[in-house]
């Protein structure tokens, strides 16, 4: 496996599960993650 490389201009979000109103988009963008990690490889 390589090694992690820090990415400039992103940002990384956290969840709020005190702020989570229940609209699914956290679902949304963490599967755009894994297709974005999935085609960079």
């Amino acid at each position: 496996m390589t090694e992690p490389r820090y990415l400039t201009d992103v940002v990384t979000l956290e969840l709020n599960p005190d702020k989570c109103v229940g609209c699914g988009l956290c679902a949304i963008v963490r599967s755009e993650e894994h297709t974005s990690e999935l085609q960079s490889h």
